[in-house]
């Protein structure tokens, strides 16, 4: 029978334990060289997209005729200073919130787009009058006189939130069009002037579409962003050049399909 040499086992076992070391240290390095590499570079695109990921969104109606509100806009900037960091509401922005989505994943955006249509063609457009001034701890508004078509329409956009599973807003709906927001401590010297204008008539309008809109906030103060619209009702309106190059320009930011 034969034998084995002991100073033999001894020789190999310590061949194969400076191997299993060899290769711990070569992993150990490669984990070091991972682990200090620079994260890949995004492009300007992919970063947009990833902060994208959540899109702070709402329903509206928009007003078409901001320059009515000139007078009460210029008497609150005559007496503002600049501690009373007064902020007037670009005609762009003017709208009538509907229902505040919140921060909508972009993946739901589609289907909020259906949704939205949906509402919209179930309801009619509406006569609307814009009429007093109000205010809330930081913001001046003009007041739209209550119609319960309105009501109806802003009551199934909430709807239309709470099934895409936004947070209810548990706020009663009061309509209104914000045209300034200023510093809390301010209020007291803008009463006079709100006052003024409490039972003023500032127009009427029919709106025929809603909107779905797009909310950033910005150093300047917040800006509002046409993402979709909806006809009221099932007669065909035509899209405004307007209109549709706000939806293009959505489409280009990567707004309409973010997550492509």
């Amino acid at each position: 029978m034969a034998t084995t040499d002991p100073t033999h086992n001894d020789a190999a076992q310590e061949i194969k334990k400076n191997e299993d070391k060899a290769v711990d240290q070569s992993d150990d390095k490669r984990g070091k060289a991972a682990s200090t590499e620079r994260p890949e570079k995004r492009t300007w695109r992919q970063a947009r997209k990833a902060k994208s990921k959540t899109l702070r969104c709402f329903f509206g109606l928009a007003l078409r005729n901001p320059e009515v509100f000139a007078p009460l806009q210029q008497q609150l900037a005559e007496v503002a200073t600049d501690e009373d960091k007064l902020r007037l509401s670009p005609p762009e922005n003017l709208h009538i919130t509907l229902a505040f989505l919140g921060a909508l994943p972009s993946s739901q955006l589609d289907e909020t787009k259906v949704l939205g249509a949906s509402v919209g063609s179930k309801h009619s457009p509406l006569e609307l009058s814009c009429r007093g001034t109000g205010h809330f701890k930081n913001s001046i508004w003009v007041g739209i006189a209550e119609h319960p078509g309105l009501e109806a329409l802003a009551s199934d956009f909430k709807q239309a939130g709470s099934l895409l599973g936004m947070p209810n807003d548990p706020k009663p709906f009061q309509a209104h069009i914000t045209v300034a927001r200023f510093a809390p401590a301010a209020r007291q010297k803008f009463l006079p002037i709100i006052e003024k204008f409490s039972q003023q008539y500032w127009l009427d309008f029919t709106a025929r579409k809603a909107y779905l809109y797009l909310s950033e906030t910005r150093q300047e103060g917040p800006r509002y962003s046409i993402l979709k619209s909806f006809v009221l009702g099932t007669e065909d309106v035509e899209v405004s050049a307007e209109e549709k190059a706000a939806e293009e320009q959505a489409d280009d930011d990567g707004f309409a399909n973010p997550d492509e």
